[in-house]
């Protein structure tokens, strides 16, 4: 379906950075970039050991390969319906490069910006205007700890705080002087980092506006990725208000509880497999119980997929059509197989990885956001000041 491969496109924000960089950028007398002094080696170092090693070996498969039955590859569920489930492993893998994605531009955000403020000394704040009338407020501690907040037009478009091992990038792609007429996003990334193979960062992408040729993509989404020792751990949320309409739907649907998405993905892996659940809710839901709203309960729970799939609204035609309720149950189990997808259904890896196998999935605190939450108060907000 189109709403998983429109969470390609949420890559060209970084696009957007670009274009905000090079705005900022000086040259030499050859008109020759300037190479960013090492005035924030340390963090950009920090930042690159994560994104070095961002997912598990178990997880490193190409989108484009096949999957365990040999069938060609689910092009990000489009087609036959068991696709859905046939691609899970394909869409968190898509979700950590998403994520990974983010990252790598705040590298480039914190090269950047560090360079420009190699030129002054501790202790220095102040403002700056750039010739593009955007206004730079910044406060410099020192290399590992300084804030910068950018404005146009009197709000807030970007804001970056570095604080020695936690680190801030919010950005808002409407109000950008490049973006702002057919850019739409709000990200906020945020990263705590001890030390190459402990860490955590999230990423949220909020108010995407609606795209005529894909008006079931996702308009938000939060991914916490975490690395203790050897194993890595995540959790994925993704928001659709018109997942369940059929093709005639547009931008101007109005959306429904009843025909929204929210699908919640928590992963658990080390280097030789990686675990999965799987989990899909309407956004009316104000709680963390999960357990019976995994993939193979969705003929019980989402009566609205019937317009999709082409079948009558009744829970044993779905069943009957599908058979998903005995073919997929959670967790999903992928391991160590870089030429295939390796999804198997109702394993918890314990044949691959009893570590894996064993390792409690987190507190469902974690998620932070209920559907309902996610959907009614999940809001970014720039700071106006530093």
């Amino acid at each position: 379906m189109n709403f998983y491969k429109s969470l390609i496109t949420c890559t060209l924000f970084i696009a957007f950075f670009s274009l905000f960089l090079l705005s900022c950028k000086d040259d030499d007398d050859d008109g020759v970039p300037i190479i960013p002094s090492n005035t924030t080696t340390e963090l950009t170092s920090n930042l690159s050991n994560i994104s070095n090693n961002f997912r598990p070996d178990s997880l490193g498969y190409s989108q484009s390969k096949h999957n365990k039955d040999g069938d060609d590859p689910c092009d990000f569920c489009e087609g036959e319906s068991s696709c859905l489930y046939d691609c899970q492993p394909v869409l968190l893998r898509l979700y950590i490069q998403l994520a990974r994605t983010f990252l790598d531009a705040t590298i480039q955000i914190v090269g950047e910006m560090g360079y420009h403020l190699g030129m002054l000394s501790d202790g220095s704040s102040g403002t700056h205007t750039t010739p593009e009338d955007m206004t730079i407020l910044y406060d410099k501690t020192s290399s590992t700890d300084f804030s910068l907040l950018i404005k146009y037009n009197d709000e807030s478009v970007m804001y970056i705080d570095m604080n020695d091992d936690e680190y801030r990038v919010m950005a808002d792609f409407t109000k950008m002087p490049e973006t702002e007429d057919d850019g739409s996003g709000v990200i906020d990334i945020a990263v705590t980092y001890t030390n190459a193979d402990t860490w955590t960062v999230e990423t949220i992408l909020t108010d995407v506006e609606c795209e005529e040729d894909d008006p079931r993509a996702p308009e938000r989404f939060r991914i916490l990725m975490t690395k203790d020792s050897t194993l890595w751990k995540g959790k994925a949320i993704l928001y659709s208000g018109r997942w369940a309409e059929d093709d005639t739907c547009s931008c101007s649907t109005v959306q429904s509880d009843e025909k929204s998405m929210c699908f919640y993905t928590d992963f658990v892996g080390d280097s030789i497999a990686a675990k999965a659940n799987v989990y899909t809710m309407q956004r009316d839901k104000d709680d963390f119980d999960f357990d019976d709203f995994g993939l193979n309960n969705i003929c019980v729970n989402y009566w609205d997929i019937a317009p999709i799939f082409s079948f009558t609204s009744d829970e044993n035609d779905c069943n009957t059509y599908l058979n998903w309720s005995e073919r997929y149950p959670n967790p999903f189990c992928n391991h160590l197989d870089t030429a295939i997808i390796n999804a198997e259904w109702g394993c918890d890896c314990s044949d691959y990885s009893s570590t894996v196998a064993n390792e409690s999935w987190g507190s469902a605190d974690d998620w932070v956001y209920t559907p309902y939450d996610f959907y009614h108060d999940l809001t970014i907000n720039l700071p106006t000041n530093l």
